[in-house]
């Protein structure tokens, strides 16, 4: 009887253990998903940034190119004009 007492106890004690053991781990396992999931809302961030800065050199580097081509336009208009003047 007395030892049935001892093992039920120790049944109790081992079954508190185990239920504890697992609650730590959840909780782990739920700190590290936060953890997780602040990284990847910081990875994204930086790569929305990156992705606006290669956007914005690109539309400004097509601004560049289309002013060099209206300037090259005006300059070969003005020779134009310039030598039907002479003429």
């Amino acid at each position: 009887m007395e030892e049935m007492k001892a093992r039920e106890n120790q049944l109790f004690l081992l079954e508190e253990k185990v239920d504890n053991l697992n609650l730590i781990s959840d909780l782990e396992t739920e700190e590290k998903v936060v953890r997780l999931e602040k990284l990847v809302e910081q990875k994204l961030v930086r790569l929305e940034k990156l992705v606006e800065e290669k956007l914005a050199k690109k539309k400004s580097s097509v601004i560049g190119g289309v002013e060099v081509v209206v300037g090259v336009m005006l300059i070969v208009l003005v020779v134009i004009g310039v030598l039907i003047a002479f003429k």
